[in-house]
């Protein structure tokens, strides 16, 4: 059948499963609203260009005594001065 009824369901013979269950939802609960094939495009701030994103977790991790502090002190430094770290644009904030 290419459209399956829930006062159909007795009639099916074994195999002739053709109907989805969303076929009987909208039935029942009328015709679901249609999600969108696409998604819409997502728009990244950066603190430092193509490197630190605004409104995300970062982790800095590496082995010890190789200026992970250093890096750190440096960011804050440039962010809440401005400018460039490592030759990339810091927002100021």
């Amino acid at each position: 059948p290419s459209m399956l009824r829930f006062r159909d369901i007795g009639k099916l013979k074994k195999g002739d499963y053709s109907a989805t269950a969303a076929t009987l939802r909208a039935e029942a609960f009328g015709s679901p609203t249609p999600i969108p094939t696409a998604e819409p495009e997502e728009t990244q701030s950066w603190l430092w260009d193509q490197t630190l994103a605004t409104s995300s977790i970062s982790i800095l991790v590496s082995r010890p005594k190789v200026g992970k502090s250093t890096l750190a002190g440096s960011i804050a430094v440039a962010v809440a001065t401005g400018g460039q770290l490592l030759g990339r644009q810091v927002v100021p904030g």
